[in-house]
């Protein structure tokens, strides 16, 4: 049984992100305020060996979860 977590940052780049949006007839409005992204990301990992018809088999199971604090959205709908 194994149990991780940790805590992650990036800055977004806004432009290259959403390079697709670019080539359409939209306005493109850029967020100048734009903070890093922070993730939090926890979870489990259970690992059983066992032989199977004489040989050796594993039988993995994983959890894990990734949060985030100020994620940039880009919102194509305004």
């Amino acid at each position: 049984l194994r149990a991780s977590a940790g805590r992650g940052w990036r800055t977004p780049n806004q432009v290259a992100e959403n390079f697709g949006y670019l080539v359409s007839g939209r306005n493109v409005v850029l967020n100048p305020n734009v903070r890093p992204e922070i993730s939090w990301s926890y979870g489990l990992s259970a690992a059983y060996d066992f032989l199977l018809l004489g040989m050796k088999a594993q039988f993995v199971t994983d959890y894990y979860r990734t949060d985030f604090q100020n994620q940039l959205v880009m919102d194509a709908e305004h």
